[in-house]
């Protein structure tokens, strides 16, 4: 190659064709490039598949990034041609197949959409150096073998993880939550003793992996995808994904299984019921190390009150805490993206929110590293956004409209 010293290549909007097969080759036959990533305009559809023979895609390269996106609609534009769904996850599965399976020997770090990515195929093969991995977008459909086991037989492939990040919706047609490991009585223990940062959608609360010692954990996030509030909100949504939660006695269980005493990053979502009191306890009095916190916090009924003060007063016991966002589904929010609500009800919720914020601020005051709460607000979007109170603006209770942030950016 003429550029020596040229390590890592992404592919934008100069490919609107895909990238074909040609053009790869040349990359991965030059042993100094290690990453390719792939932007959203620049994936695998109008592309011829690639070699399905591993010996003519084996690579060098270590890092591979592709777009995890969430189908929003059964067709989209390509370049000016029609494609289905279906028709994309026939070329991606074929193209991606080829270039992960090629990499096994060297892979670090892999970013997959779960529907397409050749996991079947991955749980034959050992992958001695794979330390990352990011599976998102959603399961195949019909997928409860493939979560209960072909997930869990893959990380017994991958001796030296670090990260885990499981960001995959599950599909209307499936009745089992996600598994990391598999439950304790169908699978043999592994070892998981560099992992990191785990973060898992709608997890199995009986999963292995929260009766595995993890004592480098430092990030835990036990979420949902997509949000439960986008698919309270989305018709297409309640038709195509399935939005279970955990309640506070699951993620209590979970959390005292998992004894994750060296967290600093934590985020739990769940449905409130009598254990509620008792998992912000363990949150508050059982992790020390703890600076970043994020709660989603579900009422059981629409007449439920949410007595936020005294949730915030049992969270200013987290004498290290740095930054909090709190999405407490509120009595009286008018709703996600509400474009029918009449601008008279929405200034009354946005001054209630705002002055909410500012009084869970004043209430966290003992947390003297605090720099700030945000609140999750709901009519901007899609996708929400979290209102933030700052700190250093408490005085004049300041805010401007561009701090807001991206529920999804961590």
């Amino acid at each position: 190659m003429c550029l020596p010293n040229l390590r890592s290549v992404r592919f934008h909007d100069g490919a609107p064709h895909g990238v074909p097969w040609e053009s790869l080759r040349r990359l991965l036959q030059s042993p100094q490039i290690t990453s390719i990533s792939f932007d959203e305009s620049a994936v695998f559809i109008s592309v011829a598949p690639f070699p399905a023979d591993p010996s003519l895609t084996a690579s060098t390269l270590e890092e591979l990034s592709y777009p995890t996106l969430l189908e929003t609609i059964a067709t989209e534009w390509h370049s000016g041609y029609l494609f289905t769904v279906s028709d994309r996850r026939e070329v991606e599965t074929a193209c991606l197949s080829a270039l992960v399976l090629g990499m096994r020997e060297t892979a670090r770090s892999l970013t997959l959409p779960m529907d397409t990515c050749p996991l079947r195929e991955m749980v034959r093969l050992e992958w001695p150096r794979l330390h990352t991995i990011r599976l998102g977008g959603s399961f195949p459909r019909g997928a409860d073998q493939f979560i209960t086991h072909t997930l869990p037989s893959f990380f017994r492939r991958t001796p030296h993880m670090e990260h885990i990040e499981i960001t995959a919706a599950l599909p209307i047609d499936t009745t089992v939550l996600c598994s990391v490991l598999g439950r304790a009585r169908a699978f043999d223990p592994v070892a998981l003793d560099e992992l990191r940062s785990l973060t898992v959608a709608h997890p199995d609360p009986e999963d292995a992996i929260f009766s595995t010692p993890l004592s480098n954990l430092v990030h835990l996030s036990i979420r949902d995808y997509p949000r439960r509030y986008d698919v309270l909100a989305e018709v297409y949504y309640q038709q195509r994904w399935r939005s279970p939660i955990l309640s506070a006695t699951e993620m209590l269980a979970i959390l005292r299984r998992i004894r994750p005493y060296g967290l600093t990053s934590l985020e739990v979502v769940y449905l409130v019921d009598d254990s509620d009191r008792d998992l912000l306890d363990f949150i508050t009095g059982c992790l020390p190390r703890l600076r970043h916190l994020q709660v989603h916090r579900y009422r059981r009924s629409p007449d439920e009150v949410v007595h936020y003060r005294d949730i915030a007063r049992k969270l200013s016991g987290i004498a290290g805490l740095t930054t909090l966002r709190l999405n407490l589904d509120l009595e009286g929010d008018p709703g996600p993206y509400s474009d029918h609500i009449s601008e008279v009800v929405l200034n009354k919720w946005r001054a209630r929110l705002t002055d909410m914020g500012w009084e869970v601020l004043d209430i966290l005051e003992p947390c003297t590293r605090l720099e700030s709460v945000a609140l999750l607000s709901n009519e901007y979007g899609p996708p929400s956004t979290w209102l933030p109170f700052r700190r250093f603006r408490r005085a004049t209770r300041g805010m401007d409209i561009f701090d807001m942030i991206s529920p999804e950016h961590m």
